[in-house]
This record gives C-alpha cells, structure tokens and sequence, in this order.
C-alpha cells in the first residue's frame, strides 16, 4: 500500500512512500506495465469475449436505472445534477456494518443501491464501483494507477431496506 507520508513494504522492507518517489528515490521493481500490457492481452483474447457475451446474458434485458431521475425544474440542482450529504463518521459507518453483518464496501453499495432505488421508483439498479485494482502482491506493490471501475446490478426487492441487504 502506498503512503503519502512515508511506509515501507511489509513483504520487502522497501520504502513506498509516494514522497519518496517523487524525490527521486527507486523502487527495487515496479510492475505497472507488465500488469497494464497483460490486462491489454486480456481485452484482446477470446476469453474476454466470452465474459462479456456472459455478462450480456445476465445484465441484458432489464431496463435498468443508473442514474437518480434529473431535476429540471427547480432551482435546488445546478446544472441538473443531484447532491446529497454522506453525513456518517468513520465510527458510525463501523458501527452501522458491525450492526447489519456487512462489510463497509457492501454498506456503501447497498446504500447506494437502496437510494437509487427509492429516489428513481425501480427494482432494477446499476451503478459503477470504483476499485483499486489490486488484487495480489505484484500489484499490491505497484506504484502505477490500477483502478477499476466495477458494474453492480441488483435487482431490489420492494421495499428492501438495509436490514434487509444483510439477510440477502
């Protein structure tokens, strides 16, 4: 994991502070590019046809909602765009994922997932979670940007609620 004040690598000892880097000291490797050319390769195979051709499957058909409905009529959305407030505190979000039996990433995906449902009137929700990319130690120790942006497609019960995501 990088840091912006300083850290070294547990596994290496190798010192991964993006301070550090930007000071012209060397990482003993970086793989970003090999990881960036073999996710390239990927895009290019047959297999990730078949992912998507599976995904198509499942995903296609529904008529999902994706983004809350566009207020054009009052003056409380500047350039038609919707603003909520995420007012929790890191303890109550802890508190809050301890209390239904989900992790903080599926707290905040079933909240989001919940509101976009209520807000847009539709059980069928899909939306884009954005990840880090890095899923073993050779990307763990990459300084590149691996990030990824990830489909969720739920389809909500009426009426779910959080509570309900937990049980699911």
């Amino acid at each position: 994991m990088l840091r912006g004040a300083g850290g070294t690598s547990s596994s290496t000892g190798q010192n991964l502070s993006v301070i550090y880097l930007l000071k012209g000291g060397r990482l003993e490797r970086d793989n970003t590019f090999g990881i960036l050319r073999e996710e390239a390769e990927y895009r290019k195979s047959d297999l990730f046809a078949a992912d998507m051709k599976y995904f198509a499957g499942i995903c296609g058909g529904t008529n999902w909602t994706t983004l809350p409905k566009q207020d054009y009529i009052t003056d409380e959305n500047e350039d038609s765009e919707h603003y909520e407030g995420f007012s929790f505190t890191r303890d109550s979000v802890e508190s809050l994922s301890g209390k239904y039996g989900l992790g903080k990433n599926d707290l905040y995906i079933a909240a989001c997932a919940v509101a976009l449902s209520a807000y847009n009137d539709s059980d069928d929700v899909m939306f884009t979670w954005t990840w880090d990319g890095r899923a073993d130690a050779v990307r763990l120790k990459a300084v590149g940007v691996l990030i990824k942006y990830l489909p969720v497609a739920l389809h909500l019960a009426e009426g779910l609620t959080l509570s309900g995501c937990s049980k699911r």
